[in-house]
């Protein structure tokens, strides 16, 4: 930017806050980059946390496909139609009159 920019944004920045605000804001911003320096300096100076190598170690697996197991959400043909007011697990069943099987409210 352009120095005639900045003081565009200077005296508008001015015209928002007054300038009796200024020092306190500027006050403000010089607090808080201090703490931003001194949380850096303190994450740059704390040493990693040791990795310690096992050789006997067994890595993990990844899961296994077994068709005889039903996956979550997958479509059953077998499965026979779906109760009326019931949804499939983690759906809010639709809103509507109860079943004939069900009490009216009182």
């Amino acid at each position: 930017m352009r120095p005639s920019h900045w003081i565009i944004v200077i005296l508008v920045v001015i015209i928002i806050f007054g300038a009796a605000k200024l020092p306190d804001i500027a006050r403000s911003i010089g607090q808080s980059a201090k703490i931003l320096k001194k949380e850096m300096r303190e994450l740059q100076e704390e040493p990693p946390a040791p990795q310690t190598y096992d050789p006997n170690a067994v890595p993990p697996q990844p899961p296994t496909y077994n068709p005889n197991v039903p996956q979550a959400g997958a479509y059953d043909p077998n499965a026979g139609p779906a109760a009326p007011g019931s949804a499939p697990p983690g759906q809010v069943p639709p809103a509507g009159p109860p079943a004939p099987d069900q009490p009216q409210g009182t």
